[in-house]
């Protein structure tokens, strides 16, 4: 049988994995061990012939079916986590340290150096990281496709350039935003002055300094373009606008010097420099005081008389108008008025006016007349007995008061504990059942329908035979006969042939027959009150 190679990860303790749980009775000779721990790799080759005490780790005996068979320890190489010496592969640049599909996590180095191709490329410089390259040998870092190359000192370091910058030819140096490039510390451009610059004849073009002085002190040398305030003698420009009313006036757009004028009150405000966005800022035109041309076609120093102005309903009366003309209107309304009355006496007089014809009825009150009744046109007075007849009053009347709506007398039900304001309980239809009747009103009873029962009893009845169920009676006779204690013979009772001590029972009687029985009501009448149900009529 061809030797096995088992494997294992402890030498001892009877578990799982370690190599004395292997059942000796599946050993062979020759059979081959590797026990690989934590921190050695060992060899074993089982000698089935050894007998020899367990000695770990150079002998190991089987937990099970042992007999003489034993480990026994062939090589004990030590693992890489332990190595004590320079690894150097067998041949020159051809063994690589792991592969596309079996890469190494980490790499950890030293402070010493790591070399490519012979030359130092990584190193430590006391504390600092080096990248280096041989004397004339260019450093490039490269990405490709979208990949950047990006410095970032994530802590409060910078990035030093500690030498010349040159941007390869067609390179532009950008912001990433597309903005301005944002830059702390003045540049020192040739000791910031540029020199050589051409007369610009683009937007684009830069200028030196003499050429924008020339065009800023000198407006003769613009042909287009504006000219700087700085070489502009004082200008006053005014605008006259309109405005129909101060918040259309405050909503213009205007400055010092400025005009409005207000078509609403015939003025004009020129504005002073005022900022308050009120009237304020405005003062008012001063105009000359304008001469009459001409009265009623008259120029000149005029004097006016009645004459000059005229006649008729359009033109002001004068004295002797009043007095000739209102004077006997007033007349005929009170004989004694005269011409010097005053307002107040003009007024006591009218309101003693009553005459029928006059023009002025006191009876009439805006168009509409006194009226005992409700009618078109007319203002509703009470009569000679103080009654007002209307059609319909407007409103839910919440605040009339002293107005009755229901004549004095008139019952209702009311379903509540006490009687409303203004009616009064009647006590004497308490405990009063209410009958709704057709037309006849009536009342009667006697009894309190608070303590209605109901009474009914049953008349008494005796069951005939033919009533009463069907049954027998049971007779046991004694040490004589029948008959010497009812009398008679046996065959009178049905007992012929028992004996002194037998029982026996009698014939069966009875039918179970249904019977009744008679119902005895008292009548109850209780007191009662009719009542109608109405609807009141629109």
């Amino acid at each position: 049988m061809a030797n096995k190679i088992y494997g294992a990860f402890s030498l001892v303790g009877g578990l799982s994995n370690t190599l004395d749980s292997i059942d000796g009775n599946n050993l062979e000779h020759g059979d081959a061990a590797i026990v690989c721990s934590s921190t050695k790799l060992r060899m074993y080759t089982l000698d089935i012939f050894s007998g020899a005490s367990e000695n770990i780790p150079y002998v190991v005996a089987p937990d099970s079916n042992p007999g003489n068979k034993r480990w026994l320890l062939v090589s004990e190489p030590e693992l890489l986590s332990e190595v004590n010496e320079d690894i150097i592969p067998d041949l020159d640049i051809t063994r690589s340290l792991g592969s596309l599909t079996k890469q190494w996590k980490d790499v950890f180095v030293g402070p010493g150096s790591l070399y490519v191709n012979g030359q130092q490329v990584v190193s430590d410089d006391s504390g600092t990281i080096v990248v280096s390259a041989d004397e004339d040998q260019n450093l490039q870092v490269k990405t490709s496709g979208t990949g950047d190359v990006e410095l970032l000192p994530s802590g409060s370091g910078v990035i030093q350039l500690k030498g010349g910058i040159t941007i390869l030819a067609g390179k532009n140096l950008m912001s990433s935003d597309g903005n301005a490039i944002s830059v702390t510390d003045a540049f020192s451009m040739n000791g910031e002055t540029i020199t050589g610059l051409a007369t610009p004849t683009a937007d684009s073009d830069a200028a030196t300094k003499a050429y924008v002085v020339n065009l800023a002190t000198n407006a003769s040398n613009l042909s287009t373009g504006t000219i700087p305030s700085s070489v502009l003698p004082p200008i006053a420009i005014t605008t006259t606008q309109t405005a129909v009313d101060e918040t259309a006036h405050l909503t213009l757009t205007t400055e010092e010097g400025d005009v409005v004028v207000r078509t609403d009150e015939s003025r004009s405000y020129i504005h002073n420099g005022g900022s308050t966005g009120t009237m304020s800022d405005f003062t008012e035109l001063s105009t000359p005081v304008d001469a009459v041309l001409s009265v009623n076609g008259d120029t000149g120093t005029i004097v006016l008389n009645q004459d000059d102005i005229g006649d008729g309903s359009t033109y002001v009366r004068t004295v002797n108008d009043f007095t000739d003309i209102l004077l006997s209107k007033l007349n005929g309304i009170q004989a004694e008025a005269t011409d010097d009355l005053t307002a107040s006496e003009i007024l006591t007089l009218i309101k003693t006016v009553d005459g029928v014809d006059s023009g002025l009825d006191a009876n009439v009150l805006n168009g509409y007349s006194l009226s005992n009744d409700a009618v078109v046109s007319t203002v509703v007075a009470r009569n000679s007995s103080g009654d007002i007849y209307a059609n319909a009053f407007i409103g839910s009347g919440a605040g009339l008061t002293g107005v009755a709506g229901f004549i004095a007398g008139t019952s209702m039900i009311f379903n509540q504990a006490s009687a409303p304001i203004g009616w009064t309980k009647k006590t004497n239809w308490a405990n009063n059942a209410s009958l709704i009747i057709g037309n006849t009103y009536a009342n009667g009873g006697s009894d309190n329908p608070e303590t209605w029962t109901t009474a009914i009893s049953v008349s008494n009845h005796t069951l005939t035979t033919a009533e009463m169920p069907s049954h027998i009676h049971n007779i046991r006779g004694g040490s004589g006969s029948i008959s010497d204690y009812c009398g008679g013979s046996t065959a009178d009772y049905g007992l012929q042939n028992q004996g002194p001590s037998s029982a026996t029972n009698t014939a069966s009687t009875g039918s179970g027959s249904g019977h009744s029985h008679g119902i005895i009501q008292d009548i109850y009448a209780p007191r009662y009150q009719t009542v109608i149900s109405a609807s009141k009529d629109e």
